[in-house]
Order: C-alpha cells, then structure tokens, then sequence
C-alpha cells in the first residue's frame, strides 16, 4: 500500500541545523507518510546526523546521499525514491507546524486537486514570524496554475505546498541555483487544479550566506536569470502571455532587492516584452505598467556601466589608482562594471586642434572631459572625476533614461559624474561645444561648459523642487531622454533619501574646475530651501481657510515616514530648533 505523502529534503552540510526540521517532520500527525533525506555530498557531520534519525525512526525515514549536485538533482532522487501518492518539499534549515501536511493532505483529497498551497511564515534572523503567500483566494475552491502565476506576486517557493505526484513526476528540478523558480513557472503552465489554505504551517529561515540572501554573487545573478529565462522558454505555449506577466513582477522585485545588477533583470523583461504587453493581466496592472513602462519599449536600452576615468599630465609620473576607486567598486557601480582610464597612452590631443591647445595650455582636466565624452559618444557609458565618492548604487538608474547629469548648484552642472547610451546627441553636442568653448578660451572648465550648454542653449531653469521632491529629484530634457539629478543625489549627502555619490570636500577647494563651489555653501542652500517652503505653507494654510479650491503648494516637501525622521535629524544638527520645528510640521502634513 503506497504511503500518503512522501517530504523530500535536500541536505548539503546542515548538521547544526537539522534537528529542528527532523523534529517537526517525523512528529507529523498524518500517518503512512515517510521522510526521504537526501544528502548531497555533505562534507560535515549532516549524514551522520540523518543516519541516526533514520535508526530510530525506520518506518519513517530514509536516507539517500549523492555527489554534490545542488538541490535540483537531490530533489530529483528523492521524487523517484518517493512512494506517497502526494509529495511535499522542505529546506533543512527551515521547519514546520506538526499538522501541516494532515491538513494539506485534507485539502488536496478533499477537492482532488493537483495542488495545495499554504501561507507561510519568514522567520528574519531576530527571530520574528511574518505571514507570507496571503492570496485572494477561497477556501475549498478550484483554482488553476493561471491563477496561481497571476496572484501570486513572483512566489515561486515549492516548501508551502503539496503535489500530486503523478501530475509533477514529469518535470525535473534543473540543476541551477533558483531551481525552484524555474520549475515551478514550468510546472504551473500546464494548469494544474489549485486548492488554497489560509493558514501558515511552514516556518522558513532566512539565513545569511543561503541562496537567496546572496544578493552581489555574480553566480545567484546568473542563475536568478536563467532559472526566468528557463520558465519562460518551457512554459507551454498557451501560457505564455501568464507566465511572462508574473516573471516579469518577480523581475521588478529582484531588481529592487539586488539594484547592483538592475540593469540584467531590466534586460530579460525587455527579452519578454511581446508576450508581456500581449498579457491581458499587464495591461490590467496599471503599477507593473508604469514600472516597466519604458522597458517593453523596442528601442529601449540600459547606458552601459562602462566607467570612464582620467588621467592626463602625469606621463613622466608613474600611474595610481584613483583614491575613490575603490568606492566606486564597492557600492556605487554594477560588480559587472568596465574600468578604464583615459590617458595620452591611448588618447591623442594632436588629433583635435582646440584641445591640443586646451592641453598645451596645462587644461589636463578639460582634455579628460572631452575624451571621456567621446568614449561615452561611442560606447556609451560612465564619467567620473577623481574627485566621486561613491556612496549608493546607482544602478538602476542606467535603465530609466539615455543620459544622466547632475546640479552642483543651482546655476552649475557637475563636471563629476555624467553618463549616456552610444551616439545620444546630448554626447555629440557637448563635444562640439568643449572644442568651440576651448578654441575661444583653452583654459575654460567642463564645469562653465557644462552650465552654459544645459541653462542657457537649452534653457533648463532650475527648480527647488528637484531638492525638496524626494520622489522625483531631476529635470529634464532632449524629449524626456536626459535627466539632470538634483545636487543631493550626486554632489552632496544631507543625510536625507538616495545620495549615490558626493563629491570629497577637500577638492571643491582644490580642483580649479570646481572652485567656488564652497560645501558650506551648499548645505546652506539646501536648507535655505527648505526654509523657502515656509511661507509657501503659511500662505497655503491661510487660503486654504477661505478658499476650499486653493491652489496647491508650489514648493512640496514628499517625503516618506522615514525621510521625514532622517531630515528632522539633520535639522537638529544643524541647529536650527525654530527651522526644525516648522519643517517637521510641513512634511508631517505632506507626508506620502
């Protein structure tokens, strides 16, 4: 007589953690089900561990090993060693309640269905339980795998559920990191019958070091895409437009949490964009439309993170890395990033008269810029000056426009950071106007070129809004496809929402190119316009007393719950009590 469920647990190296999940699965209160271990190629105590369970519980438990092969290939064993009618699925380090798979087992018969799926419980490494996989579902009641991959907000975890194993024994785990969001994508496809359980019985460990809390392993990256790209290729065909819609979702999401590598999980859902934007589910899902909006466009495509770097007028010194470099490594650039440094080894001024000039005249600075600028032109990619220091990834912005900027001031561009796809004319117009600028006057700065090209030929009028709007901090131009950052993302850190990069104090006294530019003088024009907001409120408050149709502020504080607190913090240290007062109350009343 065959058992009712078979649990399979993958264990590689889990000695110290495995009693809790052996515990709650050989306590089960469903009897005829077994436990099948497999070990793949634990190089610790862990088939030791398992072999003494399985002697003390024979009827139970079995114990199968294999070279290391990864969690796919030991979940395949354990499929074709399973006896159970119904097969369960549980990570080692996680456990379960004592009636899960009772209550599972209930359901799944009770409406003979191919699937049940469970809530669950995240465990975070201080111990406390949130509940997961809450879907709009019913309680005894049908559902379809087109259901599931429409609601289920990018879960592809296999452990909160019960499968009928004739319906699954076709579909092999592969042999990747992720596996599971592979196959169950897959798996889901064929619309299998669906019941649901509002109630959470799997307890799952987040670790550090595990699979998904690897988020700059370039090899979980790889993975992460191909096990998407694996679901997308195997679904079957008449699934397609659902099965892109809810990858796409867990694509947004992963670029979120791993914003280092946005950029490739922008890509794939730019790969899917048909099936996607033929998905009755994308054009009802006005979010996931507004996310991915420039995305699914053809022409789209991320500014590649090739970073660019200068050298000049060192030639008889020897070469050092830059001192921020390693900043720009660590946190403000892709692992995946391009490093190269522009020098007269493989760069020749010669070849353009007003820069040979500008060069002659010791403008080492201005002859970078401009073959950053070409390099950017031909390429596409990143300039940066010595002077970056990197603070925050910035990433994902590559992907939302075809160039970016940055104020230093109000009336001043930041010659510090600059970036463009290949061939954008905002490159090829800024290199014609280094060479006009500098044939006029060869020791003209990026920083003054920069400033005219962007306020004046193109009439950018600066708004304090790019500052005080924490949402949307750029303006823009060339049809919305260059966007100029405000001075607090890329210039300096107020210690209030996303600041990528800033630039090293000591060099805005230092680099000519940057003279004037006092850093007190910059954070007193940002607190200066916060303050500007004041009587922008006042005046609000007043109308809006007499007149119920007012006209909204015209300088908004937006801010979330925790930029609130961060900027009430820096208005303290700043010392300002009577300020911080009445900015704290106007972003409390403005809070999004």
């Amino acid at each position: 007589m065959p058992m009712k469920v078979s649990i399979i647990v993958p264990v590689f190296n889990s000695a110290d953690s495995l009693s809790a999940c052996m515990d709650s699965l050989v306590h089960q209160t469903l009897e005829d089900m077994e436990i099948i271990f497999v070990n793949d190629g634990s190089t610790d105590n862990s088939l030791k561990v398992l072999e003494d369970c399985q002697k003390q519980y024979p009827d139970k438990v079995k114990v199968f090993s294999q070279e290391n092969k990864g969690q796919g290939p030991a979940r395949n064993l354990g499929i074709s060693k399973a006896s159970g009618t119904y097969i369960g699925f549980v990570d080692s380090d996680d456990y379960v309640e004592l009636n899960t798979y009772e209550l599972m087992y209930n359901a799944i018969t009770m409406l003979d269905c191919d699937i049940a799926v469970a809530q669950y419980y995240k465990v975070s490494k201080d111990g406390k339980e949130t509940i997961h996989c809450r879907l709009p579902f019913m309680i005894d009641t049908l559902y379809t795998g087109a259901d599931y991959l429409k609601d289920c907000g990018g879960m592809f975890a296999i452990w909160n559920k019960l499968y009928k194993k004739s319906f699954i024994e076709g579909f092999e785990f592969p042999a990747i990191w992720f596996e599971d969001v592979a196959w169950t994508g897959i798996v889901m496809s064929h619309n299998p019958s669906i019941c649901y359980i509002d109630k959470p019985f799997y307890h799952y460990i987040r670790k550090e070091g595990s699979t998904v809390s690897s988020v700059r392993n370039l090899k979980t990256l790889e993975d992460s895409l191909q096990a998407s790209r694996m679901a997308l290729k195997d679904s079957l065909p008449e699934s397609q437009q659902v099965v892109a819609y809810s990858y796409a979702k867990l694509l947004v999401f992963q670029a979120k949490r791993r914003p280092l590598y946005a950029t490739e999980y922008y890509k794939l859902i730019h790969e899917m964009r048909a099936a996607l934007t033929a998905s009755s589910f994308y054009q009802e899902d006005l979010l996931l439309q507004k996310q991915t909006q420039a995305l699914v466009e053809d022409d789209w495509e991320a500014i590649p993170c090739h970073v660019f770097y200068d050298d000049f007028g060192k030639a008889d010194s020897p070469k050092e890395l830059p001192a921020n470099k390693e900043s720009w490594e660590s946190c403000l650039f892709s692992p995946l990033a391009d490093f190269t440094c522009l020098d007269e080894s493989n760069c020749s001024p010669e070849e353009f008269p007003a820069i040979k000039k500008a060069y002659d005249e010791g403008n080492y600075k201005l002859t970078g810029h401009y073959f950053k600028c070409r390099s950017i032109l031909e390429q596409g990619g990143i300039g940066v000056s010595q002077a970056l220091v990197g603070i925050k990834n910035m990433t994902p912005l590559l992907a939302k426009s075809k160039a970016v900027f940055s104020f230093l001031m109000p009336e001043a561009i930041s010659p510090c950071f600059y970036a463009s796809a290949a061939s954008h004319p905002v490159m090829e117009e800024l290199i014609a106007a280094i060479e006009a600028a500098a044939s006029r006057n060869p020791k003209v700065t990026f920083q003054e070129i920069l400033s005219d090209f962007f306020l004046e030929k193109h009439k950018l009028v600066y708004s304090r809004s790019v500052e005080t709007d924490f949402k949307r901090r750029f303006i823009s131009c060339y049809q919305d496809t260059v966007r100029i950052y405000s001075s607090s993302a890329f210039t300096y850190s107020y210690g209030i929402g996303p600041t990528f990069a800033k630039i090293d104090e000591a060099a805005l006294f230092s680099e000519p190119e940057l003279a004037g530019n006092n850093p007190d003088d910059i954070k007193k024009f940002y607190y200066e316009t916060l303050q500007q907001a004041i009587p922008a409120y006042t005046d609000y408050k007043a109308d809006t007393e007499v007149n119920t149709a007012a006209k909204p502020l015209m300088i908004e504080l937006r801010v979330t719950k925790k930029q609130r607190r961060q900027l009430a913090k820096r208005l303290k240290d700043f010392n300002d009590l009577p300020l911080y007062k009445k900015i704290y109350h106007i972003l409390k009343y403005k809070e999004i």
